[in-house]
């Protein structure tokens, strides 16, 4: 209801989309990338391949915990994960 008013006034919200980097294991990249497609990561780089991938890219603010904590279970623990500020975006309706 808040979102339609907040339209019909001709206001845009905006989402915040940290820029991540994910150091990954060398067999790691399908599901990596799966799973933060999965969250609304669009992917600006992957890099690497032995030993180990460099996946980068930027992330809904209100995903970027969820893929903290599930990264850890699909790389057995040998992932780095760091985020910084980075762009907003507009929010699109029924998202």
């Amino acid at each position: 209801m808040l979102r339609r008013a907040l339209a019909r006034a001709g206001t845009v919200l905006y989402e915040p989309y940290p820029a991540f980097e994910a150091e990954i294991p060398a067999d790691a990249p399908a599901a990596v990338t799966a799973l933060l497609g999965s969250l609304g990561a669009g992917f600006t780089g992957t890099t690497g391949g032995d030993p180990a991938w460099l996946v980068t890219g930027e992330l809904p603010a209100r995903r970027a915990r969820e893929a903290e904590l599930r990264l850890p279970g699909i790389t057995r623990g040998e992932a780095v994960w760091s985020s910084r500020p980075a762009a907003d975006r507009p929010v699109v309706p029924g998202r």
